[in-house]
């Protein structure tokens, strides 16, 4: 049976902005700059993020900052959160060829892959209608794939 679900409309504007700024991303990696190295153009990309969050939620990093979390996992949470994606991203996204297509494929394997592994891994509860999600987003790839060919 499905639960009742009702839509907050501030989660729907962020993820409209997330999914902005996603694409404003494959964009700029597949596009800008390519003749730069990939090490330059990530850090731009880090800059640029970096400004704009400092912009949207200094106060509420300003407030509820823990030094004791930053030293155990900043480090880790950083490379792997901050510096490596766009570093692998600005290097592999002109590799899949003109155009954001493929890349775009690739990167949104990445959604189901995160609720998997924290689903696994962190043991964080995912419902059915977000089990749901994540086979429309692996059915839309597959199928996608399967027009080009």
């Amino acid at each position: 049976m499905l639960e009742s679900v009702t839509i907050n409309w501030l989660g729907f504007f962020w993820g409209l902005m997330a999914a902005l700024s996603y694409t404003a991303t494959m964009y700029s990696s597949n596009n800008i700059e390519l003749d730069s190295t990939p090490l330059k153009r990530s850090l731009f990309m880090i800059l640029g993020g970096f400004i704009i969050i400092a912009l949207i939620f200094h106060s509420s990093v300003n407030n509820h900052f823990s030094t004791g979390v930053f030293m155990s996992w900043g480090i880790v949470l950083s490379l792997f959160g901050t510096i490596l994606p766009p570093l692998l991203f600005t290097r592999g996204m002109p590799l899949t060829g003109k155009g954001m297509g493929l890349g775009a494929i690739i990167a949104s394997v990445e959604i189901p892959v995160s609720i998997f592994v924290a689903f696994i891994w962190l043991k964080e509860p995912v419902n059915f209608l977000q089990w749901i999600g994540v086979i429309l987003i692996l059915f839309t790839v597959v199928l996608m794939n399967l027009r080009k060919n």
